[in-house]
Protein backbone atom coordinates (compact mmCIF):
# COMPACT_ATOMS: atom_id res chain seq x y z
CA UNK A 1 0.00 0.00 0.00
CA UNK A 2 1.38 3.19 -0.51
CA UNK A 3 -0.22 6.92 0.68
CA UNK A 4 -2.08 8.91 -2.17
CA UNK A 5 -2.05 12.34 -1.46
CA UNK A 6 -4.45 14.33 -3.15
CA UNK A 7 -2.57 17.09 -4.76
CA UNK A 8 -4.29 19.92 -2.94
CA UNK A 9 -3.36 18.53 0.01
CA UNK A 10 0.12 20.05 -0.81
CA UNK A 11 -0.51 22.45 -3.62
CA UNK A 12 -3.99 24.48 -1.13
CA UNK A 13 -0.70 26.73 0.24
CA UNK A 14 -0.94 29.37 -1.91
CA UNK A 15 0.71 32.46 -2.42
CA UNK A 16 -0.24 35.59 -0.78
CA UNK A 17 -2.13 38.90 -1.85
CA UNK A 18 -4.83 40.51 -0.81
CA UNK A 19 -6.21 43.70 1.12
CA UNK A 20 -5.48 42.18 4.53
CA UNK A 21 -1.09 41.98 3.86
CA UNK A 22 -1.39 45.70 2.12
CA UNK A 23 0.78 47.86 4.45
CA UNK A 24 -0.64 51.21 3.79
CA UNK A 25 1.41 52.75 7.02
CA UNK A 26 4.97 53.87 5.88
CA UNK A 27 4.88 56.63 7.72
CA UNK A 28 3.79 58.41 11.55
CA UNK A 29 2.31 61.76 10.39
CA UNK A 30 0.23 60.03 6.81
CA UNK A 31 -0.54 57.25 9.03
CA UNK A 32 -2.38 59.43 12.03
CA UNK A 33 -4.00 60.92 8.98
CA UNK A 34 -5.40 57.32 7.95
CA UNK A 35 -3.04 57.62 4.87
CA UNK A 36 -4.81 60.15 3.24
CA UNK A 37 -1.41 61.68 1.92
CA UNK A 38 -1.47 61.70 -2.34
CA UNK A 39 -2.63 65.77 -2.07
CA UNK A 40 -0.53 66.97 0.89
CA UNK A 41 2.34 64.57 1.05
CA UNK A 42 4.17 64.37 4.50
CA UNK A 43 7.69 66.47 5.09
CA UNK A 44 9.36 62.77 6.34
CA UNK A 45 10.23 61.10 2.85
CA UNK A 46 6.56 59.32 3.23
CA UNK A 47 6.05 61.05 -0.07
CA UNK A 48 7.81 58.67 -1.80
CA UNK A 49 5.13 56.22 -0.79
CA UNK A 50 1.94 58.41 -1.04
CA UNK A 51 3.03 60.67 -4.06
CA UNK A 52 6.61 60.47 -5.80
CA UNK A 53 5.27 63.99 -7.16
CA UNK A 54 6.07 65.32 -3.63
CA UNK A 55 10.04 65.47 -3.37
CA UNK A 56 9.81 68.41 -5.79
CA UNK A 57 10.97 71.48 -4.29
CA UNK A 58 10.94 69.23 -0.72
CA UNK A 59 14.12 70.10 2.01
CA UNK A 60 16.60 67.50 2.25
CA UNK A 61 16.00 65.13 4.79
CA UNK A 62 16.64 61.53 6.02
CA UNK A 63 13.28 59.90 7.89
CA UNK A 64 13.86 56.71 9.48
CA UNK A 65 10.28 55.02 11.27
CA UNK A 66 8.40 51.66 12.25
CA UNK A 67 4.97 50.20 12.06
CA UNK A 68 4.23 47.76 14.78
CA UNK A 69 1.32 45.72 14.02
CA UNK A 70 -0.29 43.69 17.10
CA UNK A 71 -3.29 41.67 15.36
CA UNK A 72 -5.91 39.47 17.07
CA UNK A 73 -8.64 37.02 15.22
CA UNK A 74 -10.50 33.80 15.71
CA UNK A 75 -12.18 31.31 14.02
CA UNK A 76 -15.36 29.64 15.29
CA UNK A 77 -16.52 26.43 14.02
CA UNK A 78 -20.22 26.50 13.15
CA UNK A 79 -21.29 23.51 13.75
CA UNK A 80 -19.18 22.60 16.57
CA UNK A 81 -18.50 26.22 18.03
CA UNK A 82 -15.34 25.11 18.80
CA UNK A 83 -12.56 28.36 19.09
CA UNK A 84 -9.28 28.66 17.20
CA UNK A 85 -7.48 31.80 18.13
CA UNK A 86 -4.51 33.70 15.63
CA UNK A 87 -1.07 32.90 17.88
CA UNK A 88 0.85 35.99 16.43
CA UNK A 89 3.37 38.00 17.47
CA UNK A 90 3.42 41.69 16.76
CA UNK A 91 4.96 42.33 13.58
CA UNK A 92 7.59 45.23 13.03
CA UNK A 93 7.83 46.82 9.50
CA UNK A 94 10.63 49.84 9.42
CA UNK A 95 10.90 52.30 6.58
CA UNK A 96 13.56 54.48 5.57
CA UNK A 97 13.55 57.66 3.04
CA UNK A 98 16.13 59.88 2.01
CA UNK A 99 15.33 63.07 0.17
CA UNK A 100 17.82 65.24 -1.28
CA UNK A 101 17.45 68.82 -3.47
CA UNK A 102 19.03 69.31 -6.61
CA UNK A 103 17.38 72.67 -7.19
CA UNK A 104 15.09 74.48 -5.88
CA UNK A 105 12.42 72.56 -8.54
CA UNK A 106 13.98 69.24 -8.71
CA UNK A 107 14.87 66.70 -6.12
CA UNK A 108 15.70 62.90 -5.68
CA UNK A 109 15.07 60.23 -3.31
CA UNK A 110 15.59 56.66 -2.09
CA UNK A 111 12.47 54.89 -0.34
CA UNK A 112 13.27 52.03 1.69
CA UNK A 113 9.71 50.28 2.82
CA UNK A 114 7.67 47.07 2.75
CA UNK A 115 4.11 47.40 1.11
CA UNK A 116 2.90 44.06 1.93
CA UNK A 117 4.50 43.12 5.19
CA UNK A 118 2.06 41.05 7.02
CA UNK A 119 1.98 37.64 8.96
CA UNK A 120 -0.75 35.20 10.06
CA UNK A 121 0.19 32.41 12.56
CA UNK A 122 -2.72 29.67 14.05
CA UNK A 123 -1.37 27.06 16.46
CA UNK A 124 -0.88 23.91 14.32
CA UNK A 125 -3.88 22.45 16.24
CA UNK A 126 -6.13 24.82 15.07
CA UNK A 127 -9.17 23.87 13.01
CA UNK A 128 -7.77 25.38 9.97
CA UNK A 129 -4.69 23.89 9.50
CA UNK A 130 -5.25 21.60 7.13
CA UNK A 131 -5.89 24.91 5.00
CA UNK A 132 -2.83 27.08 6.45
CA UNK A 133 -1.55 27.73 9.85
CA UNK A 134 1.09 30.44 8.77
CA UNK A 135 1.41 32.31 6.07
CA UNK A 136 4.05 35.18 5.74
CA UNK A 137 4.87 37.70 2.90
CA UNK A 138 7.29 40.22 3.02
CA UNK A 139 7.76 42.54 0.18
CA UNK A 140 10.17 45.34 0.52
CA UNK A 141 10.81 48.18 -2.07
CA UNK A 142 13.88 49.67 -3.08
CA UNK A 143 12.78 52.91 -5.14
CA UNK A 144 15.35 55.83 -6.04
CA UNK A 145 12.99 58.46 -7.53
CA UNK A 146 12.97 61.82 -8.79
CA UNK A 147 10.60 64.78 -9.31
CA UNK A 148 10.18 68.55 -11.20
CA UNK A 149 7.76 71.04 -10.45
CA UNK A 150 6.51 73.43 -13.20
CA UNK A 151 4.90 76.29 -12.08
CA UNK A 152 1.99 75.08 -10.06
CA UNK A 153 2.47 71.64 -11.39
CA UNK A 154 5.33 69.02 -9.77
CA UNK A 155 5.15 65.19 -11.36
CA UNK A 156 7.68 62.32 -10.65
CA UNK A 157 8.36 58.86 -10.64
CA UNK A 158 10.39 55.66 -9.66
CA UNK A 159 11.96 52.29 -10.37
CA UNK A 160 10.40 49.34 -7.73
CA UNK A 161 12.99 47.06 -6.84
CA UNK A 162 10.98 44.31 -4.97
CA UNK A 163 12.09 41.81 -2.92
CA UNK A 164 10.00 39.42 -1.74
CA UNK A 165 9.82 36.64 1.00
CA UNK A 166 7.02 34.07 1.19
CA UNK A 167 6.51 31.30 3.71
CA UNK A 168 3.69 28.88 4.05
CA UNK A 169 3.08 26.18 6.15
CA UNK A 170 -0.19 23.85 6.75
CA UNK A 171 -1.03 20.13 8.09
CA UNK A 172 -2.41 17.58 5.78
CA UNK A 173 -5.25 14.93 7.28
CA UNK A 174 -4.77 11.43 6.71
CA UNK A 175 -8.07 10.59 7.11
CA UNK A 176 -8.88 12.52 4.12
CA UNK A 177 -6.17 11.17 1.66
CA UNK A 178 -6.38 8.15 -0.61
CA UNK A 179 -4.80 4.60 0.30
CA UNK A 180 -3.93 3.36 -3.11
CA UNK A 181 -6.17 0.67 -2.86
CA UNK A 182 -9.00 1.51 -4.86
CA UNK A 183 -10.76 4.78 -4.42
CA UNK A 184 -10.61 3.56 -0.77
CA UNK A 185 -9.55 6.78 2.37
CA UNK A 186 -8.09 6.12 5.07
CA UNK A 187 -11.10 7.45 6.67
CA UNK A 188 -12.46 4.40 5.47
CA UNK A 189 -10.38 1.83 7.09
CA UNK A 190 -10.97 3.71 10.52
CA UNK A 191 -8.63 6.58 10.75
CA UNK A 192 -10.48 9.87 12.39
CA UNK A 193 -10.93 12.90 10.56
CA UNK A 194 -8.56 15.59 11.50
CA UNK A 195 -5.39 12.87 11.85
CA UNK A 196 -2.32 15.07 11.23
CA UNK A 197 0.05 12.71 9.03
CA UNK A 198 2.61 15.80 7.40
CA UNK A 199 3.39 19.29 7.48
CA UNK A 200 4.07 21.09 4.72
CA UNK A 201 6.16 24.30 4.28
CA UNK A 202 6.36 26.41 1.28
CA UNK A 203 9.28 28.94 1.04
CA UNK A 204 10.07 30.89 -1.54
CA UNK A 205 12.21 34.66 -2.63
CA UNK A 206 12.38 36.32 -5.64
CA UNK A 207 12.94 40.28 -6.89
CA UNK A 208 10.69 41.88 -9.87
CA UNK A 209 10.76 45.23 -10.95
CA UNK A 210 8.02 47.75 -10.74
CA UNK A 211 7.65 51.60 -11.23
CA UNK A 212 5.65 54.16 -9.16
CA UNK A 213 4.75 57.44 -10.87
CA UNK A 214 2.42 60.88 -9.28
CA UNK A 215 1.20 64.22 -10.04
CA UNK A 216 0.89 67.38 -7.96
CA UNK A 217 -1.21 70.49 -8.41
CA UNK A 218 -1.35 73.42 -6.21
CA UNK A 219 -4.57 74.92 -7.98
CA UNK A 220 -5.30 77.61 -4.91
CA UNK A 221 -2.94 78.87 -2.08
CA UNK A 222 -5.57 76.13 0.13
CA UNK A 223 -6.40 73.70 -1.97
CA UNK A 224 -3.87 71.01 -3.58
CA UNK A 225 -4.63 67.67 -6.15
CA UNK A 226 -2.48 64.99 -5.96
CA UNK A 227 -2.92 61.50 -8.01
CA UNK A 228 -0.75 58.39 -8.27
CA UNK A 229 -0.41 54.98 -9.71
CA UNK A 230 1.44 52.15 -8.54
CA UNK A 231 2.56 49.60 -11.21
CA UNK A 232 1.91 46.09 -11.25
CA UNK A 233 4.72 43.49 -10.13
CA UNK A 234 5.51 40.07 -10.52
CA UNK A 235 7.32 37.62 -8.60
CA UNK A 236 8.34 34.51 -10.40
CA UNK A 237 9.43 31.98 -7.53
CA UNK A 238 11.14 29.36 -9.32
CA UNK A 239 13.06 28.21 -6.85
CA UNK A 240 11.06 27.61 -3.99
CA UNK A 241 11.49 24.60 -1.72
CA UNK A 242 8.52 23.08 -0.40
CA UNK A 243 9.56 20.68 2.58
CA UNK A 244 7.34 17.93 3.85
CA UNK A 245 7.87 16.08 6.90
CA UNK A 246 5.59 12.98 8.31
CA UNK A 247 3.96 13.66 11.74
CA UNK A 248 3.29 10.46 13.86
CA UNK A 249 -0.35 9.91 14.06
CA UNK A 250 -0.21 7.28 16.37
CA UNK A 251 -3.26 5.32 14.91
CA UNK A 252 -3.41 1.54 14.00
CA UNK A 253 -5.43 -0.69 11.79
CA UNK A 254 -8.55 -1.61 13.49
CA UNK A 255 -8.92 -4.62 11.49
CA UNK A 256 -7.08 -6.71 8.63
CA UNK A 257 -7.53 -4.65 5.72
CA UNK A 258 -7.93 -6.85 2.73
CA UNK A 259 -6.97 -5.97 -1.40
CA UNK A 260 -10.99 -6.41 -2.62
CA UNK A 261 -9.86 -8.07 -5.87
CA UNK A 262 -7.85 -10.75 -5.00
CA UNK A 263 -8.61 -10.73 -1.08
CA UNK A 264 -5.51 -10.82 0.18
CA UNK A 265 -4.28 -9.31 3.46
CA UNK A 266 -2.65 -6.17 2.67
CA UNK A 267 -2.65 -4.53 6.48
CA UNK A 268 -2.55 -6.80 9.09
CA UNK A 269 -4.67 -5.82 12.22
CA UNK A 270 -2.84 -3.84 14.75
CA UNK A 271 -0.40 -2.33 12.39
CA UNK A 272 0.56 1.35 12.95
CA UNK A 273 -0.47 3.62 9.94
CA UNK A 274 2.80 5.29 10.45
CA UNK A 275 4.60 2.72 9.22
CA UNK A 276 2.48 2.17 6.25
CA UNK A 277 2.86 5.55 4.79
CA UNK A 278 6.68 5.79 5.85
CA UNK A 279 7.72 5.14 3.05
CA UNK A 280 6.40 8.45 0.78
CA UNK A 281 8.62 10.60 3.06
CA UNK A 282 11.74 8.61 1.64
CA UNK A 283 13.84 8.16 -1.32
CA UNK A 284 11.54 8.08 -4.28
CA UNK A 285 8.65 8.72 -2.26
CA UNK A 286 6.67 11.24 -3.64
CA UNK A 287 6.25 13.37 -0.25
CA UNK A 288 10.27 14.50 -0.15
CA UNK A 289 11.51 17.65 0.47
CA UNK A 290 11.35 18.92 -3.19
CA UNK A 291 11.06 22.20 -5.59
CA UNK A 292 8.36 24.21 -6.25
CA UNK A 293 7.30 27.21 -9.11
CA UNK A 294 4.46 29.76 -8.84
CA UNK A 295 4.12 33.19 -9.15
CA UNK A 296 2.66 36.00 -7.56
CA UNK A 297 1.50 39.51 -8.80
CA UNK A 298 1.30 42.55 -6.92
CA UNK A 299 -1.73 44.80 -8.21
CA UNK A 300 -2.06 48.01 -9.89
CA UNK A 301 -2.74 51.08 -7.30
CA UNK A 302 -4.60 54.52 -8.32
CA UNK A 303 -5.21 56.97 -5.80
CA UNK A 304 -6.86 60.49 -6.39
CA UNK A 305 -6.97 62.80 -3.72
CA UNK A 306 -7.61 66.92 -3.05
CA UNK A 307 -6.33 68.65 0.23
CA UNK A 308 -8.17 71.63 1.68
CA UNK A 309 -7.35 74.65 4.08
CA UNK A 310 -10.03 75.91 5.31
CA UNK A 311 -8.17 78.21 8.06
CA UNK A 312 -4.53 78.86 8.50
CA UNK A 313 -3.88 76.25 10.78
CA UNK A 314 -6.29 73.47 9.77
CA UNK A 315 -6.31 71.16 6.69
CA UNK A 316 -8.24 67.85 5.97
CA UNK A 317 -7.69 65.64 3.10
CA UNK A 318 -9.81 62.97 1.20
CA UNK A 319 -8.18 60.25 -0.65
CA UNK A 320 -9.71 57.34 -3.07
CA UNK A 321 -7.95 54.30 -3.43
CA UNK A 322 -8.77 51.60 -6.34
CA UNK A 323 -6.31 47.97 -6.74
CA UNK A 324 -6.59 46.15 -9.36
CA UNK A 325 -6.74 42.73 -7.10
CA UNK A 326 -8.94 40.80 -10.48
CA UNK A 327 -5.35 40.39 -11.15
CA UNK A 328 -4.98 37.62 -8.18
CA UNK A 329 -7.06 34.98 -9.98
CA UNK A 330 -5.88 31.14 -10.91
CA UNK A 331 -2.61 30.44 -9.13
CA UNK A 332 -0.52 27.43 -10.85
CA UNK A 333 1.65 25.63 -8.32
CA UNK A 334 3.97 23.16 -9.87
CA UNK A 335 6.25 20.20 -7.94
CA UNK A 336 9.37 18.32 -8.79
CA UNK A 337 7.42 15.10 -7.97
CA UNK A 338 3.78 15.96 -7.12
CA UNK A 339 1.04 16.67 -10.04
CA UNK A 340 0.94 20.36 -10.84
CA UNK A 341 -2.41 22.20 -9.57
CA UNK A 342 -4.14 25.47 -10.49
CA UNK A 343 -6.21 26.98 -7.85
CA UNK A 344 -9.04 29.56 -8.26
CA UNK A 345 -8.88 32.25 -6.33
CA UNK A 346 -11.06 34.78 -8.38
CA UNK A 347 -10.19 38.00 -6.18
CA UNK A 348 -12.24 41.74 -7.09
CA UNK A 349 -10.99 44.98 -7.76
CA UNK A 350 -11.20 47.15 -4.92
CA UNK A 351 -11.90 50.75 -3.74
CA UNK A 352 -11.14 52.17 0.03
CA UNK A 353 -11.82 55.46 1.03
CA UNK A 354 -9.56 57.63 3.09
CA UNK A 355 -10.12 61.01 5.46
CA UNK A 356 -8.19 62.71 7.53
CA UNK A 357 -6.97 66.06 8.96
CA UNK A 358 -4.47 67.85 10.86
CA UNK A 359 -4.53 70.99 12.84
CA UNK A 360 -1.57 73.17 13.68
CA UNK A 361 -1.12 73.82 17.88
CA UNK A 362 1.31 76.70 18.46
CA UNK A 363 4.42 76.59 16.14
CA UNK A 364 5.68 73.24 16.70
CA UNK A 365 3.15 70.79 17.75
CA UNK A 366 0.59 68.97 15.00
CA UNK A 367 -2.47 67.28 15.74
CA UNK A 368 -4.11 64.76 13.08
CA UNK A 369 -6.83 62.18 12.96
CA UNK A 370 -8.36 60.14 10.29
CA UNK A 371 -10.73 57.10 9.02
CA UNK A 372 -10.39 54.83 6.60
CA UNK A 373 -12.71 51.83 4.70
CA UNK A 374 -11.82 49.06 1.80
CA UNK A 375 -13.53 46.59 0.19
CA UNK A 376 -12.90 43.10 0.54
CA UNK A 377 -10.74 41.49 -2.82
CA UNK A 378 -11.41 38.16 -1.56
CA UNK A 379 -14.90 36.00 -2.84
CA UNK A 380 -16.73 33.82 -0.50
CA UNK A 381 -14.77 30.83 -0.98
CA UNK A 382 -11.42 32.51 -0.85
CA UNK A 383 -11.95 33.17 2.92
CA UNK A 384 -9.34 30.94 4.65
CA UNK A 385 -7.19 30.74 7.72
CA UNK A 386 -4.38 32.18 4.89
CA UNK A 387 -5.84 35.16 4.64
CA UNK A 388 -9.24 35.52 6.51
CA UNK A 389 -10.30 38.98 4.87
CA UNK A 390 -13.21 40.97 5.29
CA UNK A 391 -14.98 44.84 4.65
CA UNK A 392 -12.34 46.99 7.36
CA UNK A 393 -12.87 50.70 8.92
CA UNK A 394 -9.75 51.98 10.76
CA UNK A 395 -9.72 54.94 12.99
CA UNK A 396 -6.27 57.41 13.83
CA UNK A 397 -4.74 59.90 15.59
CA UNK A 398 -1.47 61.30 16.04
CA UNK A 399 0.90 63.70 17.03
CA UNK A 400 3.59 65.59 15.39
CA UNK A 401 6.80 67.99 17.27
CA UNK A 402 9.65 70.47 15.73
CA UNK A 403 12.10 69.86 17.67
CA UNK A 404 14.45 72.42 16.97
CA UNK A 405 15.23 73.72 13.32
CA UNK A 406 16.14 70.01 12.09
CA UNK A 407 14.76 67.39 13.70
CA UNK A 408 11.00 66.34 13.93
CA UNK A 409 9.57 63.62 15.55
CA UNK A 410 5.51 61.88 14.59
CA UNK A 411 3.42 59.07 16.52
CA UNK A 412 0.34 57.39 15.36
CA UNK A 413 -2.31 54.73 16.66
CA UNK A 414 -4.50 52.97 14.65
CA UNK A 415 -7.46 50.54 16.08
CA UNK A 416 -8.43 48.34 12.43
CA UNK A 417 -11.89 46.58 12.98
CA UNK A 418 -12.77 44.20 10.59
CA UNK A 419 -16.56 42.59 10.08
CA UNK A 420 -16.98 39.13 10.77
CA UNK A 421 -17.22 37.23 7.64
CA UNK A 422 -18.33 33.19 6.99
CA UNK A 423 -15.29 31.42 5.58
CA UNK A 424 -13.93 27.62 5.85
CA UNK A 425 -11.44 25.89 7.42
CA UNK A 426 -11.67 22.45 5.01
CA UNK A 427 -10.06 22.83 1.52
CA UNK A 428 -12.87 23.14 -1.34
CA UNK A 429 -15.22 26.39 -2.11
CA UNK A 430 -18.07 28.38 -0.94
CA UNK A 431 -20.43 25.19 -0.33
CA UNK A 432 -17.75 24.09 2.30
CA UNK A 433 -18.01 27.15 4.42
CA UNK A 434 -18.26 26.19 8.11
CA UNK A 435 -17.07 28.80 10.20
CA UNK A 436 -17.10 32.94 11.04
CA UNK A 437 -13.86 35.15 11.31
CA UNK A 438 -13.26 37.54 13.35
CA UNK A 439 -10.36 39.89 13.20
CA UNK A 440 -8.99 43.11 14.34
CA UNK A 441 -5.74 44.84 15.33
CA UNK A 442 -3.73 47.84 17.14
CA UNK A 443 -1.47 49.81 15.13
CA UNK A 444 1.67 52.34 16.26
CA UNK A 445 3.77 54.07 14.39
CA UNK A 446 6.93 56.46 14.86
CA UNK A 447 9.00 58.56 12.43
CA UNK A 448 11.98 60.47 13.35
CA UNK A 449 12.93 63.12 10.65
CA UNK A 450 16.46 64.91 10.20
CA UNK A 451 16.39 67.81 8.01
CA UNK A 452 19.72 68.66 6.59
CA UNK A 453 18.75 71.27 3.61
CA UNK A 454 16.50 73.85 3.34
CA UNK A 455 13.26 73.66 1.64
CA UNK A 456 12.78 74.76 -2.16
CA UNK A 457 10.12 76.39 -4.21
CA UNK A 458 7.04 74.06 -2.56
CA UNK A 459 4.01 76.42 -0.81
Amino acid sequence: MRLIVATTAVAGVTPLAAQGYGLYEQGACAMARAGAAVAAPCADGSTLVFNPAGIAGSAGLVGIGATVVAPSGSFTHAASGRQSVLDQPPIVSPNVYLVAPLSRRVGVGLGVFSPYGLSLTWAPGSEGRFVGYRSELRVTHVQPTIAARFGDLSVGAGVNVGISAVRLQRRVDLATQRTGIGPTTFAQLGVPVGTDVADVNLTANDVALGWHAGVLWWAHDAVSVGARWLGRQVFRYDDGEATITQVPTGVNAATDIRDPATGAIVIPRGTPFDRVVAPQFTGTGALVTQRARTALVAPEQAVVGVAVRPMTRLQVMVDAQWTNWSVFDDVRLEFERLPAEVLEQRYRTTWGYRVGGEYLLGARTMVRAGWATNQAAAPAQSVTPVLPEARRAAWTVGLGRQFGARVAADVAYMYLDQANRAGRSVAGGVAQNDGVFRFDAHLVGVTVTYRFAGAGARR
